[in-house]
C-alpha cells in the first residue's frame, strides 16, 4: 500500500524543538495515531513503530512518531528531562498530528512503550478525546521504575545533581516528580496492554495487577517475549522470532482500528 511519509519539525509548549515522522495513507484518513517511545529509545522504538505505522495505514490511520526531549534528534540536556516536559511534548505532538492531517471527526489512538506508556496514558486521560490507548510493557509507577533501574539513585544525588538511569544521567526534578505522578489517577481510557511474559525490566505481574483493577484495560500476554516485544536479550532484533512478536502486536492493533 502507498503511503506518504515525511519528517516534521515542531515545537513543544516550552519552545523546545522536536522532530518526528508523519505517515499518511494515500486513501482517506479514517483515524490518527500518536506513538510515544520508551526512555533511552527514539521515535522508531527499535523498528516497532515504523512497522506499526505501515500496518495501521492499511486501515486508513495516519500516524506521527516523534523523539521527545533529550532523545533522538530532539535535543535537551539529560538532567533537564522531566515527566511534565515529556507530557508537554506529547500534547504538542498531538496538536501537530491534527494540524498535519487536517483530520476531523476521526478515531483517535495513542501508543506508548515502557517509560513512555504511562505518560501516553496520562496524556490521553487528560485530553479526553482518545478512543483507545495501546501500551507496550507500560511503566505506571515511575518511582518503582527508578528504584529498579537505578537502585543507587538516592546515594548518587547526595554527591551530585544527577543519577545514572541505564545510559542516561537524569536529574533531581524527574526523581521528585516520580514521587507524586500517577498516570492512572484521571479519567479511564479504553486500553490494550501488550506485555511479554519474559520481561525482566517491567515484570508482567505489574500489568496483570493493573488490568485486574481496571475493567477498561485489557491485557494481551505475549508468551516468551521480553521487554520490547523481542526475544529476551535480542535488542538488535536479529532473531526472526523477535519480529514475529512485533508482527503479532501490529496485527492485533490493526485489527482493533479496523473495527
Amino acid at each position: 500500500m502507498k503511503v506518504k511519509s515525511k519528517k516534521l519539525k515542531f515545537t513543544s509548549r516550552d519552545s523546545l524543538k522536536l522532530h518526528g515522522t508523519l505517515v499518511v495513507p494515500a486513501s482517506e484518513v479514517r483515524g490518527v495515531m500518536l506513538m510515544v517511545h520508551g526512555i533511552t529509545s527514539d521515535r522508531e522504538e527499535w523498528g516497532i513503530f515504523e512497522h506499526l505505522a505501515l500496518e495501521v495505514a492499511k486501515e486508513g490511520v495516519a500516524s506521527l512518531r516523534f523523539d521527545y526531549r533529550g532523545h533522538g534528534e530532539s535535543e535537551l540536556d539529560e538532567q533537564l528531562i522531566t515527566l511534565s516536559g515529556i507530557l508537554s511534548d506529547i500534547t504538542s505532538a498531538w496538536q501537530e498530528l491534527e494540524k498535519a492531517t487536517g483530520a476531523a471527526d476521526v478515531r483517535r489512538y495513542i501508543v506508548g512503550s515502557s517509560f513512555g506508556a504511562g505518560l501516553a496514558y496520562a496524556a490521553a486521560s487528560r485530553d479526553g478525546r482518545f478512543d483507545r490507548a495501546f501500551l507496550i510493557a507500560p511503566v505506571f509507577d515511575y518511582l518503582a521504575d527508578i528504584d529498579h533501574c537505578a537502585p543507587k539513585w538516592r546515594h548518587e544525588l547526595k554527591r551530585k545533581d544527577q543519577f545514572k538511569y541505564n545510559d542516561l544521567a537524569l536529574g533531581r526534578a524527574l526523581a521528585n516528580e516520580a514521587l507524586y505522578f500517577d498516570p492512572l489517577a484521571g479519567p479511564a481510557v479504553p486500553t490494550t496492554i501488550f506485555h511479554g511474559t519474559k520481561d525482566t525490566d517491567v515484570v508482567i505481574d505489574l500489568s496483570r495487577a493493573v488490568a485486574a483493577r481496571h475493567p477498561g484495560i485489557d491485557l494481551v500476554e505475549m508468551k516468551g517475549a521480553g521487554h520490547v516485544m523481542n526475544v529476551p536479550e535480542d535488542y538488535d532484533f536479529e532473531d526472526e522470532k523477535s519480529w514475529d512478536y512485533v508482527r503479532d502486536l501490529a496485527r492485533s492493533v490493526r485489527g482493533t482500528v479496523a473495527k
